[in-house]
């Protein structure tokens, strides 16, 4: 029997706040969420969505109405408007259509006026792909590091992880001994294996301070919501083998000081476990830290790389050898093939190179062959 959805005399800005306080703040207090994803759901509502919109009768909002804001979004400030980017209009249009989503579920509107073909064009950015490495490139990135003293040489193993594996940088961070699986010594040849499955996650709350220990935590689970396992070549296995060596040197060298978790003001506790990436005591290496010796060290050496390069690096070199697509996607954690194939891959020079000389050479054994003085003039086959 079909029942009839009656209006909700709610507005919209009493929706937002009720969809944050009770479909999406939970979430980010367990940790489902990323909290920076739960901040900026709260900054498109408060900063944008509650202005435009927010007196609004929910069941009365229109394409008209959305469309407006996003004009008003866009237009100069002289203009009186607010000056912003396509970027941020898009990204305040897909926290819109969660959130009426949500409505429509719990049956407060009949539909929602951002779906497909309801009148309010989705504001769209072009999308910036990651810069990825040549071979030669990646190679001197690691013999550098390799090389390197004192902070700099710390910035080695999660380079190599970032290659080989392509995790993410608040993975490579939270990266505990016990998710790295080694062969036998005596197996010279034999793979290993990381299990990955905690990553680094940061409140932007700013009533927390700046100490990492209260701005931190460590969510149970990466990006992609599912835990991953990642084979390891033995060159890399040799590599894990003699630095986690070390690190039971500099852990035997402190002892009791030796830190896995650490108190906050509320009295709370985070705990982080045995890290591989960790200071002399045991301590994170903090991401934001972490980011600005990479920066430090890049600009020193005048390349032009974020340490997010080298995780499309990763997933573009193994595309541009034949590796399979999806095999790929799964190491990176990605959620689809389409989704690595459309932001991550460029394939690598050589490739473009091999496959244009395919090309080249589909075309001269047809017989069209261009002119030795470089004019317009080809001979073309007969019929």
């Amino acid at each position: 029997m079909h029942r009839t959805v009656k209006r909700d005399p709610q507005t919209v800005g009493e929706w937002l706040d009720e969809w944050l306080a009770v479909h999406i703040e939970p979430r980010g207090a367990s940790g489902e969420l990323a909290a920076s994803t739960v901040t900026a759901y709260r900054g498109h509502v408060r900063r944008y969505l509650k202005p435009h919109l927010g007196p609004i009768e929910l069941g009365g909002l229109s394409a008209e109405d959305i469309t407006a804001m996003y004009h008003a979004m866009a237009a100069p400030v002289a203009a009186g408007g607010q000056g912003l980017s396509v970027r941020t209009r898009e990204l305040t249009h897909v926290t819109l259509r969660m959130a009426l989503d949500r409505a429509v579920a719990l049956r407060r509107i009949e539909r929602n006026v951002l779906a497909k073909g309801q009148g309010v064009d989705r504001p769209r950015t072009r999308r910036r792909r990651v810069r990825a490495l040549e071979p030669e490139e990646a190679q001197a990135v690691l013999a550098s590091l390799g090389a390197a003293e004192g902070r700099a040489a710390r910035l080695f193993v999660p380079a190599v992880l970032a290659l080989v594996t392509g995790m993410r940088r608040g993975e490579i961070l939270a990266l505990d001994v016990a998710d790295i699986a080694l062969p036998p010594a005596d197996d010279t040849r034999g793979l290993g294996l990381i299990t990955v499955c905690r990553a680094w996650d940061k409140s932007d709350d700013p009533t927390r301070g700046r100490d990492p220990v209260e701005r931190y935590r460590m969510r149970g689970w990466p990006k992609s919501g599912k835990e991953r396992y990642v084979d390891i070549p033995p060159e890399v296995v040799s590599l894990l083998r003699a630095d986690l060596a070390s690190r039971e040197v500099r852990r035997a060298g402190v002892q009791a000081a030796w830190q896995t978790s650490a108190v906050r003001a509320d009295g709370t506790v985070l705990s982080w476990g045995e890290l591989l990436v960790c200071d002399r005591w045991g301590r994170p290496w903090w991401p934001d830290s972490f980011s600005s010796a990479w920066r430090v060290w890049a600009r020193a050496q005048g390349l032009e790389c974020r340490f997010h390069d080298l995780r499309a690096t990763s997933g573009s070199l193994a595309l541009a050898a034949g590796a399979d697509p999806e095999a790929v996607s799964a190491r990176l954690g990605h959620h689809s093939a389409a989704f690595f194939l459309d932001h991550y891959a460029k394939p690598m020079h050589r490739a473009r190179l091999r496959d244009a000389g395919i090309m080249g050479e589909l075309v001269a054994r047809s017989g069209v062959v261009p002119a030795l003085d470089g004019g317009s003039d080809v001979t073309r086959p007969g019929p």
